[in-house]
């Protein structure tokens, strides 16, 4: 791919350079009025880009692949990359007032970059990329996180949780003993019990989970976040064993609604029940029935669990019945004891833990793109020789001659990391409501991380001004009698 992809980017350059005269090569502002032709061009092509990957955001994806949703994203890069040229210009001339500050120098860096567009185009659209990538991917994961977060306090709300020691390897299959949880709620201290059991079926062919949980504790003391409805009218129907609840990622994946009738397998045969509610959940993206307890006994025949969240009365130290629990079960069960911030931030930790290799892959394609920049401001210094020579002959100091050159640096890092965040908001909410939301089946809380932006803001700017660094220094050594002989 990566020799296709040089290749095929290499056709126009190599035309253009065919039919380019010694003569007008010699004069760079042939090649800058062809550019300036075409701009309606691209801004045409990039906008038409932009609608069409609108309309694709809109289709359904293929067999829970978003398929359109990764089309629409690219392009959107594309399209935000033919409209840079124009962009550029418009940003230079919003810059200009204020390049006063930098003197003449100042003044310059942004002429020099109005009139070598051909280079700090590409260079621009490269870091844009790479900032657009990181930016859209920095917002979604914070997003995520968020959403997570509030979704652990809201719905994952007791004081301590219990396992057997063997949950975490076997999954589903691991079952508290029968012993303990039927004793659980007897327990000193204890204000409620919230048990959880499941079970890995198929349904209309793909798999997905059944759960049952005590109705009661869901409409007393949790915090559900449905999609539509009123939730204690619908918790009131769940807790009464007249309904059950599907995950949003079930009712996605399955084209259910609140109203909705589902058929399910039991060892009772078939049985149709009504769908009451669509909660938001993320602990499976497979999707979830969630039926009362008793329903569940009555159709499986089955009282074990799998885990149980206890509320403990006001005044109980969280702590001495976490060790109580354990002198009196966890050596004959071996069993696993969490309180709600242990596990709220082991959830957290394994989150933070699965995207970390993200931000490595961005930020290394951030410092390709930072070495694109050295790459664009040797070879203009090259061209401008000559403009160099003059500034020297003229009174110019070397300094300035550096000072040009690390502004126009500073301003290639500022225009990618505008455009960057432009094109990584837009690709943020596509990521989020599309191709995550198709892909999961998952709602996430859009979560916009100024600080971080910021952080990123200041990383580039530094970074964009210490690549200019070697240019700015081999600019300040060009021999301005050698270099206008060359005229």
């Amino acid at each position: 791919m990566g020799v296709f992809v040089s290749v095929l980017s290499s056709i126009g350059p190599a035309k253009e350079a065919s039919k380019i005269a010694p003569t007008e090569a010699l004069a760079l502002g042939s090649l800058e009025r062809k550019v300036k032709i075409r701009l309606k061009h691209l801004n045409v092509a990039g906008f038409g880009l932009l609608i069409l990957s609108f309309l694709f955001a809109l289709q359904k994806p293929i067999r829970q692949k978003p398929i359109f949703g990764f089309l629409s994203a690219l392009l959107i890069l594309v399209g935000v990359a033919l409209l840079i040229p124009t962009l550029v210009l418009l940003l230079n001339r919003l810059l200009s007032p204020l390049l006063f500050f930098f003197g003449a120098e100042g003044k310059l860096a942004g002429r020099y970059l109005h009139d070598s567009m051909v280079r700090t185009v590409v260079t621009i659209a490269a870091l844009m990329t790479a900032l657009s990538m990181l930016i859209s991917i920095s917002i979604m994961i914070l997003s995520f996180r968020k959403t997570i977060d509030l979704w652990v306090e809201q719905s994952i709300n007791g004081d301590v949780f219990i396992f057997p020691g063997s949950y975490s390897i076997t999954g589903y299959s691991a079952l508290l003993p029968l012993e303990v949880s039927r004793e659980l709620p007897l327990l000193p201290g204890v204000k409620a019990v919230d048990s959880f059991r499941a079970l890995e079926v198929e349904y209309r062919g793909q798999p997905a989970l059944i759960a049952a949980v005590d109705g009661q504790v869901f409409l007393n003391m949790k915090v559900i976040r449905f999609t539509a409805g009123d939730p204690k009218a619908i918790l009131r129907q769940f807790a009464a064993g007249r309904s059950v609840l599907v995950t949003e990622s079930f009712s996605l994946r399955h084209q259910v609604k609140a109203g909705d009738r589902i058929r399910l397998d039991t060892p009772q045969g078939e049985k149709e029940l009504l769908v009451s509610g669509v909660f938001y959940d993320y602990s499976s993206d497979w999707g979830m029935v969630l039926m009362e307890k008793r329903l569940f006994q009555s159709l499986w025949n089955d009282e074990t669990i799998h885990s149980a969240g206890i509320y403990l009365m006001e005044g109980t130290s969280v702590e001495a019945f976490k060790e109580a629990i354990r002198e009196k079960y966890s050596k004959p069960y071996r069993l696993f004891l969490a309180s709600h911030r242990e596990l709220r931030n082991e959830i957290l930790r394994i989150f933070d833990q699965t995207f970390a290799i993200t931000y490595s892959l961005e930020l290394i394609a951030i410092i390709i793109a930072i070495l694109g920049i050295i790459n664009s401001l040797n070879a203009l210094i090259i061209e401008r020789q000559r403009d160099i020579g003059i500034l020297r002959a003229i009174g110019g100091f070397r300094r300035q001659v550096e000072k040009i050159v690390l502004i126009e640096a500073g301003m290639i890092g500022f225009f990618s990391h505008i455009l960057g965040l432009l094109c990584g908001s837009i690709l943020s909410v596509l990521l989020i409501y599309v191709i995550h939301k198709q892909s999961f089946g998952w709602t996430i809380q859009f979560s916009f991380p100024l600080v971080n932006l910021i952080e990123s803001w200041l990383i580039v700017m530094i970074t964009s001004v210490g690549a200019g660094f070697i240019p700015a220094r081999r600019a300040a050594k060009i021999n301005a009698v050698e270099s206008l002989r060359m005229e």
